[in-house]
């Protein structure tokens, strides 16, 4: 019996991982016996005055043994909204470790802090990669200084490490682990044009010049509320805690899915990938990627996502899963364009 039950689950998942890989390049087809694709309907450019009444989401279709969550509470925007986990961020290796800089900032997060006269605080949202074979240590204050360009160094500061949040990427790395975090340093207000070095524990160097500072995060958006990411629409209509008999969340973790709806108002076909444009963050700034388990268990063992060509005028529904931390709050949806930015939906 249990041979039987995790054949059959490890052959859902290659044949999942199959159909994932292609849904960036072709359409969804439904076997017979399975539920249909939702009809095709024409698609409105939404307005994005005004988010409407949350508890207007609408029922889209039963998911077997699936809880819906509370609805959302009304919420400020966070000042900022860190890009962790951007594959096209820039970064640097310096022997086994890859540094990428998702953000940089100068705000601190409590206004209490300031920096001292004359300096400005540089806030750094970055990930440390370990590329090599054996654990290594990160260690900012140890190996991370910024550099104008008169040569001049700037060391970790002790007072913008506590306006970045305390949350440093130091500690022992694993082979083939990353950590995020953030570092701060204080400099000058009139020096601009600065890098950011790592020094290994073996006298190599790598450098990259910071990116301009990130501008005010945009406003988050509601769920229910139409959002327009480039030429496509998106709406999330439900925040869901899937359960299901074979797909379980691993000790520690839960399972979050999200309904969503995806339309195409441009005169093109557009290509929908979940894997690529969708990503959910916490408040630790923690970036998820969907999870092939957790979707499986929001389509009661089948794959619902959106994924696929979507055609000029048609819209799509689904389900998209993630596997978190079974604390983790605060949560954000973070919708991906690579030509025309983010946009943020705010969970409940």
């Amino acid at each position: 019996m249990i041979q039987c039950f995790h054949a059959t689950r490890i052959g859902a998942l290659v044949l999942a991982l199959s159909l994932w890989v292609l849904s960036g390049c072709v359409d969804q087809s439904v076997p017979s016996g399975e539920q249909p694709t939702p009809a095709t309907t024409a698609v409105a450019t939404p307005s994005l005055s005004a988010p409407p009444d949350s508890t207007a989401t609408t029922e889209v279709g039963e998911i077997a043994t699936t809880e819906t969550l509370e609805s959302p509470v009304a919420a400020s925007p966070e000042s900022t909204v860190p890009g962790a986990g951007d594959p096209l961020a820039p970064s640097f290796q310096v022997g086994d470790l890859t540094i990428t800089i998702n953000q940089v900032g100068d705000t601190p997060v409590n206004a209490l802090i300031e920096p001292e006269a004359e300096q400005r605080f540089v806030l750094i949202d970055l990930t440390v990669t370990n590329n090599g074979t054996v654990e290594t240590a990160v260690s900012s204050l140890l190996q991370m200084v910024l550099r104008d360009t008169s040569g001049q160094e700037y060391a970790i500061d002790s007072t913008a490490a506590l306006a970045a949040g305390v949350t440093s990427p130091d500690g022992q790395l694993a082979p083939g682990a990353q950590r995020q975090g953030k570092v701060g340093f204080q400099v000058p207000q009139n020096v601009t044009d600065l890098e950011l070095v790592l020094r290994d524990v073996f006298g190599n160097e790598g450098s990259l010049p910071l990116p301009a500072p990130a501008a005010d995060a945009p406003a988050l958006y509601a769920i229910g509320e139409p959002v327009q990411v480039g030429t496509l629409v998106i709406t999330l209509n439900q925040v869901l805690a899937p359960q299901h008999n074979i797909f379980q969340p691993d000790a520690g973790e839960r399972f979050v899915a999200l309904d969503l709806t995806v339309g195409n108002i441009s005169d093109a076909e557009q290509m929908v990938s979940s894997l690529l444009q969708l990503r959910l963050q916490d408040t630790a700034g923690q970036t998820y990627s969907p999870d092939l388990d957790a979707s499986f268990a929001a389509g009661d063992g089948t794959m619902q996502t959106p994924d696929g060509i979507i055609q000029p005028g048609e819209e799509r529904q689904g389900q998209v899963g993630f596997a978190l931390p079974a604390d983790a709050e605060g949560l954000v949806l973070r919708l991906e364009d690579l030509e025309q930015g983010r946009a943020y939906i705010l969970l409940p």
